[in-house]
């Protein structure tokens, strides 16, 4: 939206364009960076006075700024709605590999079964992978886990040591 003097936006009411001009007026939008009215002028076999009327007339720049950032949002409107998605997605993922072991650890203790751990260092890379699927659960859910390492950690029953596994 333009600016008064003053800094504030203003409202400004565009004229609706002669199909010579508003076919002159895209020619000139889909120059992008490389826009300019004296282009437009030898492309439309214009003076660049007439040309440089009409932009002014019919608020040329007001409109490029106003199609850009219709543009702008749609693509950002597009890029979260693809993003919240592929999150959905990634989070059904993770949500599958945890499920498996939330049970087993469920049945594991309301069996009340000692545990017999013959793979010690197999444990401990269960648990980092645990962790590292939690802590991208938390990620993908939006909440930050502030850069701290999520630990999980398994208790033994007071009866059991390292020793006995």
């Amino acid at each position: 939206m333009p600016k008064n003097g003053h800094g504030l936006s203003v409202e400004v009411k565009l004229r609706d364009m002669p199909g010579h001009i508003s076919q002159a007026f895209e020619w000139y939008y889909n120059q992008g960076g490389e826009r300019a009215l004296r282009k437009v002028a030898t492309e439309f076999g214009k003076s660049g006075r007439t040309v440089y009327r009409w932009s002014k007339l019919y608020g040329w720049q007001v409109r490029v700024e106003d199609r850009d950032r219709e543009i702008n949002t749609r693509v950002a409107n597009k890029n979260t709605t693809d993003l919240v998605a592929k999150k959905s997605v990634m989070l059904a993922e993770v949500d599958g590999l945890l499920k498996p072991v939330r049970e087993l650890i469920t049945k594991l203790a309301e069996s009340k079964t000692p545990l017999n751990v013959t793979d010690l260092e197999g444990l401990e890379r269960l648990t980092r992978s645990l962790e590292r699927l939690h802590k991208l659960q938390l990620l993908l859910l939006g909440d930050s886990t502030g850069g701290a390492d999520i630990k999980i950690d398994i208790k033994l029953p007071d009866d059991l040591s390292l020793d006995d596994l």
